[in-house]
């Protein structure tokens, strides 16, 4: 909404009387007139004898004068205010009812508050959208119905409210009933408030290039997927991990590879080489023909492991280095290493959408495991402190829902991880301890047995820390026992 809308509603209060809309909001229905003139050429308007504008005939009468006043709109020469005086046109406002409101959630690259519209347009002219001003490229009629067919088949991509309104205006059985429907007293018009939900947060997302797609992985409780992550911009892409999900993981991956149209796939960027997220990697890079980049220490178990293997496709690999920038089109990803849960382990930001992708170091649901053969407490905890300071918006996990608080959740688990230090020392005060006795008291005999061995290792992760630091050691005769240093 322009400062020349608000002063047109001052100005023609009575032509912008849309139906069901209160008139102290009569400078959007200028904004809807405006912007509808300005990019599809159609101006609900009458001329001084009551000829609509938008209908074929008034189009015939006013052909030039409306081309003009269109060019002169859009080069700022004159406000529209100013070319309804010049031509002795009155705005058509009763033609727009008022459908709703939709407020897009705090996460959003970009907050829109905006007041739909729908007109009736009924036997009017066809739309002239200017694709040089860069705001419409094509326009034409279609049914509510057949434009969502077009999202469905991934030929168009369709945003959250534009996709709701759709919806509603297919459930109706022809134009005039949609008008009734929203031009009639007392009709019920949606307002809708968009929150930070795990669910919006993925459309926030895809609205900017990137889907989130969990596929199932062997991994641990509580998680089941792993999420893959699939960058695109301007017909170039990467996948961030790759999974473990067999043909069925790489044909979810190609569906959303084919959602995205089709862009050319760069490469498979790996947060680490664990087998879960990347155990498809060789995979996932043959299918479309790209490189795997991941940090260089990883290079022993990928070439061993993961892409080594008889019968695995000969794959072309790039170390990647902290600090480097990828550009994939116009958007690019900074690369983070942030070793503690792997010594290979990545993050990936978009400092322009404030997006990052934390792998393992960060988890959706619960606390991610740290300790012998591969992790190291204290540099996973240097690591959480680096990605806290990162101006990130959305919180893109290797596993679990999607976080609209980054930083927030990562010093719950800086706070967690010094929590269960001091647990532990509180026990060791009472007396030495081994570690799979302290992992039986911290988590208890619920916990199953492949997620206790799992709490070993991280109990041992801990102690090691605190081993280093001078705080714990070890009693002689017992590698596995341990007291406070000062015992």
């Amino acid at each position: 909404m322009d400062e020349q809308d608000r002063a047109l509603a001052e100005e023609r209060p009575e032509e912008l009387a849309a139906a069901g809309l209160p008139p102290d909001r009569a400078a959007s229905v200028a904004a809807a007139i405006r912007e509808l003139f300005e990019e599809i050429g159609i101006l609900l308007a009458r001329d001084e004898t009551g000829r609509p504008l938008w209908m074929p005939e008034g189009r015939a009468v006013h052909r030039e004068a409306l081309a003009g006043a269109r060019r002169a709109i859009v080069n700022h020469e004159f406000s529209l205010a100013e070319v309804l005086r010049r031509h002795g046109w009155r705005l058509a406002g009763d033609r727009l009812a008022y459908m709703g409101r939709w407020v897009t959630p705090p996460a959003a690259q970009r907050r829109f508050d905006t007041l739909f519209f729908m007109a009736d347009m009924t036997g009017a002219v066809e739309p002239e959208p200017r694709p040089e001003d860069g705001e419409v490229a094509l326009g034409e009629w279609i049914a509510p119905k057949d434009a969502l067919a077009e999202e469905k088949a991934g030929r168009v991509r369709l945003m959250r409210p534009t996709r709701a309104w759709l919806e509603q205006l297919a459930s109706c059985g022809s134009a005039a009933e949609a008008w009734s429907r929203f031009s009639r007293p007392g009709a019920r018009r949606e307002e809708v408030f968009e929150t930070d939900t795990p669910e919006i947060l993925r459309s926030v997302l895809e609205a900017q290039g990137v889907w989130m797609v969990p596929v199932p992985s062997p991994t641990l409780p509580p998680a089941s997927d792993t999420n893959v992550y699939l960058v695109a911009n301007s017909g170039e892409a990467v996948f961030v991990d790759a999974g473990h999900g067999g043909p069925e993981g790489i044909a979810m991956l190609r569906a959303a590879w084919v959602r995205a149209r089709s862009p050319r796939v760069r490469a498979v960027i790996l947060t680490h080489g664990h087998t879960d997220h990347a155990g498809s990697a060789a995979e996932l890079a043959a299918a479309f023909q790209c490189p795997i980049w991941s940090h260089p220490s990883g290079y022993a178990l990928l070439g061993n492991g993961i892409i080594g293997r008889h019968g695995r496709p000969e794959i072309e690999r790039r170390a990647l280095a902290d600090g480097e920038t990828i550009d994939v089109g116009r958007v690019q990803l900074q690369v983070f290493y942030t070793p503690g849960h792997a010594p290979d382990h990545l993050c990936l930001f978009i400092p322009s959408a404030g997006i990052l992708f934390s792998g393992d170091n960060v988890v959706g649901v619960g606390s991610t495991w740290v300790g012998p053969p591969d992790g190291d407490m204290a540099v996973y905890l240097q690591s959480l402190e680096r990605m806290a300071a990162l101006p990130a918006r959305i919180l893109a996990p290797g596993h679990g829902p999607l976080s609209a608080e980054p930083s927030r959740r990562i010093r719950e688990l800086i706070e967690h991880r010094l929590a269960r230090e001091a647990q532990i020392m509180e026990l060791l005060q009472q007396g030495p301890h081994t570690v799979a006795a302290l992992a039986g008291e911290i988590y208890g005999p619920a916990a199953p047995p492949g997620v206790m061995e799992v709490a070993r290792r991280t109990v041992l992760g801990h102690l090691i820390k605190l081993e280093r630091e001078g705080r714990v050691r070890r009693l002689a005769g017992g590698a596995d026992l341990f007291a406070p240093a000062d015992r």
